[in-house]
């Protein structure tokens, strides 16, 4: 169903042509009479070409997320210095060029690799227990989880690392502050303070101040222990536990539970 297009050229022959010029031979082109119809020229839907880009984007995604558990692995364990992105790379199976796809730099690397870590940590820490009927139980257990979270060696290492490199890396450190699991930990306990507070089980007049004191509390004799690799004893954080949970209460009683003290 086309028109056949002929195409005919001419020019001078030499003298010996009887008819001066000559015909060169036709050029055909053939076109299509309806190119504006639908038929005709057929484009690929769209769905079909979302479905081929997540298709083709799939073994990025899974290159980006092994990418990232090597870099946290290699620079929580060892620092910023000893990693290069040639290693990341080679532990990763992937090439340089496509560790370069998601980051522009070792540096940028590095402050991706440990505040994801951070959020992680932070995320899976479980502080807070369901049931709070029972308040002393509640901030003891509080208290145990929060050292425990703290003597996780992947939590040491991660805040060593961080205190280490903060003078190269301030926003860094500042990411870490923002996502490290004490600051997680304030956020479910001042939660937690406000709904005490207002059953008037707790006498709270500000609940993140009583939050960043009871953490205090808690972590005051242990972290720097912790961090400098010296041994703690686990009698000792459980005497610092119940000591924490004991002298909060007794600060933030409720007024007829003082009143009830003071009877007796």
């Amino acid at each position: 169903m086309c028109e056949t297009l002929r195409c005919f050229a001419s020019q001078p022959v030499s003298p010996s042509n009887a008819s001066g010029t000559f015909l060169r031979p036709s050029i055909e082109v053939r076109m299509p009479k309806s190119l504006g119809k639908a038929e005709s020229l057929e484009l690929p839907r769209k769905s079909s070409v979302r479905t081929e880009i997540r298709k083709s984007s799939a073994p990025l995604e899974q290159s980006r997320i092994r990418i990232m558990e090597i870099a946290s692995r290699l620079f929580i364990s060892e620092g910023y210095g000893p990693v290069t992105i040639e290693r990341v790379a080679r532990e990763a199976r992937v090439s340089k060029t496509t560790v370069y796809k998601f980051v522009s730099s070792k540096e940028q690397l590095y402050e991706l690799a440990v505040s994801q870590t951070a959020r992680r940590r932070a995320a899976e820490d479980g502080l807070i227990p369901d049931d709070s009927s029972d308040l002393r139980r509640t901030f003891e257990t509080i208290g145990r989880n929060l050292l425990q979270a703290l003597s996780d060696p992947e939590s040491l290492s991660l805040m060593r690392n961080v205190i280490a490199e903060s003078p190269r890396f301030p926003q860094l450190a500042e990411a870490f502050h923002r996502n490290s699991p004490f600051q997680s930990a304030k956020v479910r306990l001042t939660k937690l303070l406000e709904k005490l507070g207002q059953e008037g089980r707790l006498s709270v007049q500000d609940p993140g101040m009583a939050a960043s004191q009871f953490i205090g509390m808690v972590r005051d004799n242990a972290l720097t222990r912790l961090l400098l690799g010296l041994n703690v004893k686990s009698r000792e954080l459980e005497r610092t536990t119940l000591a924490a949970a004991d002298a909060f209460l007794k600060i933030y009683a409720a007024e007829d539970l003082q009143n009830h003290r003071e009877c007796v």
